[in-house]
């Protein structure tokens, strides 16, 4: 699936990057890099449908060629992935005697904790729920740099929340999910402690706890806010190394925001660079760290 952004302004209740042309297309792997509070993590919640745009359009297009989603200034987008997660509370427990209020209460928190992070800071900025939006939540994953507060729940369970989009009504997980979460996480390389509890991890493996959950949820697009952040070097390069290979043996479109560069210009096919209101785009090669 490809991500089409034509001529969007971000911001909350003022622009902080105006007219934005860009594509993320199906296999590419892409850097977003610029100053701290350039507007980073604004684009890429923009991107998710977590915020709308101000400005312009936004549009998701399937491999062939049909648009399933379009987010525009004048529409408000559905925020389907907490919608769904939401969901997955005393109305649907009341209804599955085998599922517990408590592990109701943990998904949604787990699953949109993280969007639950974007303030309300203009109310008429928020994306609203669309009854005629078709769900993204399939389609779109995204990890932010803030983590749920859970208590008593293993990084299994955790993970298996990326899921909640691909289950039933009673949240029942089936092999299949079983699978896609035994495989996120020997993907991100966490298969040997599924079952601690999360309150015990480093800020490090959370944070690769995360990214499995996204990776379990099975998106065509992966947004991530700065992955590497608390990692050492060690697991920075394996992760963008393992996060370029997605991207062009999955053909996934991943679209990272981080402040080192160099690896950046080593991994990105493209870097897309936020400097004074405007995002530029341009090849590893011919990125100069200098301009930063």
């Amino acid at each position: 699936m490809s991500i089409i952004l034509k001529n969007i302004s971000i911001g909350y209740s003022a622009p902080v990057v105006k007219a934005i042309d860009a594509e993320l297309v199906s296999g590419s792997f892409i850097c977003l890099v610029g100053r701290n509070g350039s507007g980073k993590s604004t684009l890429l919640k923009t991107i998710a449908s977590l915020i709308k745009p101000l400005e312009g359009t936004i549009k998701h297009i399937k491999e062939d060629g049909n648009n399933l989603s379009v987010a525009k200034n004048s529409a408000d987008k559905t925020k389907a992935n907490c919608d769904k997660a939401s969901n997955i509370s005393n109305d649907y427990c009341d209804k599955a005697n085998n599922i517990s209020n408590d592990y109701c209460d943990k998904a949604s928190n787990a699953y949109c904790g993280q969007t639950n992070q974007v303030k309300d800071k203009d109310s008429g900025n928020k994306a609203k729920s669309n009854n005629n939006s078709e769900d993204n939540s399939c389609s779109v994953g995204i990890v932010l740099t803030t983590f749920p507060q859970l208590q008593n729940t293993s990084v299994y369970e955790l993970v298996s929340y990326g899921r909640i989009p691909h289950q039933n009504i009673i949240a029942t997980l089936r092999e299949s999910d079983h699978q896609a979460i035994r495989q996120a996480l020997n993907t991100v390389g966490i298969a040997e402690f599924a079952h601690r509890k999360v309150d015990q991890l480093s800020d490090g493996e959370k944070q690769k706890v995360m990214i499995a959950r996204a990776l379990a949820q099975g998106t065509d697009v992966l947004l991530l806010d700065e992955p590497s952040a608390f990692l050492d070097y060690p697991s920075k390069l394996a992760l963008m190394q393992l996060l370029s290979s997605l991207a062009h043996n999955s053909h996934k479109s991943i679209l990272l925001s981080t402040h080192d560069v160099e690896m950046a210009k080593r991994f990105a096919d493209s870097i897309w660079h936020i400097k004074d209101g405007r995002l530029n785009i341009s090849s590893p090669a011919g990125f100069a760290i200098e301009s930063i």
